[in-house]
């Protein structure tokens, strides 16, 4: 008998479809500062692809269930994974397969591929485990070697729990993605470059950051795929700037400008709408924080000179 060569599955960031929408998500970074009324490529294809009922959408909903779901029990985070598995089963991988290179190619004909998927995040590791226990459970032609597979689980059972399981031998990646040893050397690299280029396009616009503004761009940049941290530190600016906002509108001499601040505050609760922050709501942030300085300054006194 014949022993027929089965192919062994690597992950594929191309394929991921979980890297694939986070990427997108961070490519809307760039939106944030650009000028241009029009509505971000990257959101059209967000909303393109990743619509309620679309392939894409469903498996993404099983990444997302891994990735954002918290059990103590490490026989609750199996389960989850089986679950998860068999879902993943359900899906055609036909219509994922020609929605992922369709995706694709549009990013190549209106992104520098290599620049879009330069960008490292945090949970590549999980991306990574979950995408070759989905492949090794629905790619017929392709079989994950069994430490592999083991230690994929692992890994995910590690994020849902929040514990350390026993070591064992680090997963293994294609050569092609470059894998984690590039990403620990290049993402905080990635990082400063992409803080100090916000920082510079919305010091062009507000004339000089303060504190609160500078930390707003690298909490943004730093939990970009932390979505739940990050909505945690804008509520709690949100409820700083309308303390302050509120404290200073009572020193403003001004009538009509006392009027219109207090207009305002009831807005910035708006903030604080949604699970995730859209970049609207980080650009009202940064205008709130800027109305805050121009409070701050209209309400503090002048020193007056003294004639030597």
């Amino acid at each position: 008998m014949v022993k027929m060569n089965v192919k062994r599955i690597k992950h594929s960031k191309y394929k991921n479809t979980g890297l694939l929408f986070e990427l997108l998500v961070r490519q809307t970074t760039a939106d944030v500062l650009n000028e241009s009324n029009n509505e971000s490529f990257a959101i059209k294809l967000i909303k393109k692809y990743f619509g309620n009922g679309k392939p894409l959408a469903r498996e993404l909903s099983l990444y997302k269930g891994l990735m954002e779901t918290k059990f103590s029990s490490e026989n609750r985070a199996k389960e989850l994974i089986e679950e998860s598995i068999n879902s993943r089963k359900k899906i055609s991988n036909l219509s994922l397969k020609k929605e992922k290179y369709n995706l694709i190619k549009e990013i190549q004909d209106n992104y520098n591929i290599d620049e879009f998927f330069r960008s490292k995040l945090p949970s590549y590791k999980n991306f990574a485990s979950i995408y070759q226990l989905f492949e090794a459970a629905t790619n017929e032609e392709g079989e994950l070697r069994p430490t592999d597979k083991v230690q994929c689980a692992s890994t995910i059972i590690e994020h849902v729990t929040g514990k350390q399981l026993k070591p064992i031998k680090p997963i293994e990646v294609s050569e092609n993605d470059k894998v984690l040893d590039e990403y620990k050397k290049m993402t905080e690299d990635l990082r400063m470059l992409t803080y100090k280029t916000m920082l510079d396009k919305f010091n062009d616009k507000y004339k000089g950051l303060d504190d609160a503004q500078k930390n707003l761009i690298r909490e943004y940049i730093y939990n970009v795929s932390n979505t739940n941290q990050f909505r945690d530190y804008v509520d709690k600016e949100v409820e700083r700037v309308k303390s302050d906002v509120m404290t200073l509108v009572p020193k403003i001499e001004d009538k009509a400008t006392r009027i219109k601040v207090e207009g305002v505050i009831p807005n910035i609760d708006k903030l604080k709408r949604g699970k995730v922050v859209n970049e609207n709501q980080l650009v009202q942030l940064m205008k709130y924080f800027e109305l805050l300085k121009e409070i701050k300054r209209a309400t503090t006194p002048k020193k007056e000179k003294v004639n030597g």
